[in-house]
């Protein structure tokens, strides 16, 4: 188990952020996800350990370090300017 600090926060847990989040949870990080649409790799990762959040306010809330993976530059300007007070 990791001894870190760190709880690693997910926002687009698709292909490339479900196999990192996963990793991450195999490593001993505590891990939350924020829901998609597609819930099939939301659901793999709680069952491995991942705590789910609703909110990206939830999700700044109990993380110390966020990662996106979003399709585009659009998407994640607007999760960080939603994140960013």
């Amino acid at each position: 188990m990791n001894n870190t600090a760190e709880t690693i926060g997910f926002i687009g847990v698709g292909l490339m952020g479900h196999g990192i989040a996963k990793n991450l949870l195999a490593a001993g990080y505590p891990v939350y996800v924020l829901a998609h649409r597609n819930r099939a790799p939301v659901e793999d990762l709680l069952s491995k350990g991942a705590k789910e959040v609703k909110t990206l306010a939830d999700m700044a809330r109990n993380t110390t370090v966020i990662h996106i993976c979003a399709p585009g530059s659009p998407e994640v300007e607007a999760v960080v300017a939603e994140l960013l007070p």
